[in-house]
């Protein structure tokens, strides 16, 4: 008897599509969102310091600024305009988030990702508002991708390298976009230092290369407070 079972691949890669599908549905809707939602007050504040470019800002890194600035050169000053750039980003974030968790645990992994990430009151809300946490999310998203495809490799080959170099570019943006972004190296680190089979990592250059990209991509912001004696990351600390 024929066994009309569709088979793991199949089932595999139809998980994908519908997660791609979810994905692109969550970002539909914000769009949509985006025109009819008024600005919030946040949203305003940054959109000043869009008209205004600095290495950083008392509150947050520059990328927030940067995002709005590029929305709204293609937009105008419109609501569109200001949260542009931000649903574009959080388009590129979810579709590294999944297919990170495609990666890591197949096509139901990816969906189950896809729906959270289209559902979570922070994401799918937050991602609709031009505030730092949408470059942050994509930054992040991607730097871990990155650093999985890194460890993925054979240590101390230029494949490993490249993989680390991109993981350091995504550390660059993702502390360009909010401090938090700190969780990704200390994050990578701890999970290197704990894993015998990946603590032999740190004896190869690749993941100092990828942190001395990205602290070398959040050296303006470090020389900003630094000359102006140190309010950005004064006032996170206090609030934080």
């Amino acid at each position: 008897m024929k066994d009309d079972r569709p088979i793991a691949g199949e089932d595999e890669s139809r998980e994908w599509r519908l997660a791609l599908g979810v994905v692109l549905a969550a970002v539909a809707v914000r769009f949509v969102l985006a025109g009819l939602v008024p600005l919030l007050p946040d949203e305003t504040y940054y959109w000043e310091w869009s008209r205004r470019p600095a290495a950083s800002y008392f509150d947050h890194p520059p990328a927030i600024a940067a995002v709005i600035a590029f929305g709204t050169a293609l937009f105008g000053d419109t609501r569109i305009g200001v949260r542009f750039g931000a649903i574009l980003l959080s388009l590129v974030g979810s579709l590294a988030a999944v297919a990170l968790a495609r990666r890591l645990g197949g096509g139901r992994a990816a969906l189950i990702a896809a729906v959270a990430l289209a559902v979570m009151p922070m994401a799918a809300a937050g991602l609709l508002l031009a505030t730092p946490d949408a470059p942050l999310l994509a930054a992040f998203a991607v730097g871990t991708w990155a650093l999985v495809r890194a460890v993925e490799k054979e240590p101390g080959t230029l494949a490993e390298i490249g993989w680390w170099c991109a993981t350091g570019l995504a550390l660059g943006a993702a502390l360009l976009s909010k401090y938090t972004a700190v969780l990704l190296p200390a994050g990578a680190a701890l999970g290197l230092l704990l894993d015998p089979r990946l603590r032999r990592r740190l004896m190869t250059p690749g993941p100092w290369i990828g942190l001395g990209l990205g602290l070398a991509a959040f050296s303006p912001v470090i020389m900003w407070n630094a000359k102006l004696g140190w309010p950005s990351f004064a006032f996170q600390l206090d609030h934080g």
